[in-house]
C-alpha cells in the first residue's frame, strides 16, 4: 500500500497550540482523508472523504503495524525505523516537510547575508556567525586593492575566530583569497559540542 501525506500547512494558533497543522492523506495515489492535529493532546485526527475511505484508513493502519512488526523480526533487539501507527507516520512526514522548508529558508538567508558579510560556522548546523563588511563583497573583487582589503579583513577579523570544524559559507569569495586568509595552522581546535560560542566569536544568527 502506498501511503502519502500531502498539502501540509501550518495553522496559525495561540502559543499554547503551536505545532498545529492540516494535511491530506493519500492512499494508493487517491485522496482518502483530511488530517488535523491537536498539539495539546498530541493526537492526530483523520476525517474520511467518503464512507469507503473509513475502511481504507483502517486497512492502512493495519498495513503499517504489520510492516513494522515484520521489520522488527529482522533487526537485532527489535529496533526498527518503520513507524508503528498511521498517526505517527503522518507526524514524521509533517516534521520532515517543515524541516525541508526551514533548510530552504536558511540557504536563502545565507545567500542574502553573504553579499555584505563574511559568514562562518559549523556546516553541520543551521546557524552561522557573521562579520559585517563596510560594503558589498563583490565590490572588493573589482580591483587588486579591494581584494587585498578583503583578504586583510578575513585574516584579522575572521581567521582568529575560526575553529577547526568551521567553514566559510561565502560562495562569492574566490578560493585564492580564502586560501591566503585561512591557512589550517591558524585555526583553533575543533569546537566542543557543549560549548556555546560567545560574543567574541562574532554575531550569531
Amino acid at each position: 500500500m502506498q501511503i502519502e501525506v500531502k498539502n501540509i500547512t501550518a495553522v496559525a494558533a495561540p502559543y499554547q497550540m503551536q505545532g498545529q497543522f492540516e494535511a491530506e492523506l493519500f492512499l494508493n495515489g487517491k485522496p482518502a482523508a483530511f488530517i488535523t492535529n491537536d498539539p495539546a493532546t498530541q493526537s492526530v485526527r483523520f476525517i474520511p472523504r467518503t464512507a469507503p475511505d473509513i475502511g481504507a484508513i483502517a486497512a492502512a493502519e493495519v498495513f503499517i503495524q504489520e510492516q513494522a512488526q515484520a521489520q522488527k523480526t529482522k533487526v537485532k533487539n527489535g529496533a526498527s525505523d518503520l513507524q508503528e501507527s498511521l498517526a505517527l507516520t503522518v507526524e514524521m512526514a509533517v516534521a520532515a516537510h517543515f524541516e525541508s522548508i526551514n533548510r530552504q529558508h536558511f540557504e536563502m538567508l545565507k545567500n542574502i547575508r553573504s553579499r555584505y558579510a563574511i559568514l562562518y560556522g559549523d556546516p553541520k548546523k543551521d546557524s552561522f556567525h557573521q562579520v559585517v563588511l563596510p560594503r558589498a563583497v563583490n565590490s572588493y573583487l573589482e580591483t587588486p586593492e579591494g581584494e587585498k582589503q578583503l583578504t586583510d579583513i578575513l585574516k584579522k577579523q575572521v581567521a582568529p575566530k575560526l575553529y577547526a570544524d568551521d567553514s566559510i559559507f561565502n560562495v562569492n569569495i574566490p578560493f585564492r583569497i580564502l586560501r591566503k586568509a585561512f591557512p589550517e595552522k591558524a585555526r583553533q581546535p575543533a569546537r566542543k559540542p557543549a560549548v556555546q560560542p560567545g560574543p567574541q566569536q562574532g554575531k550569531k544568527h
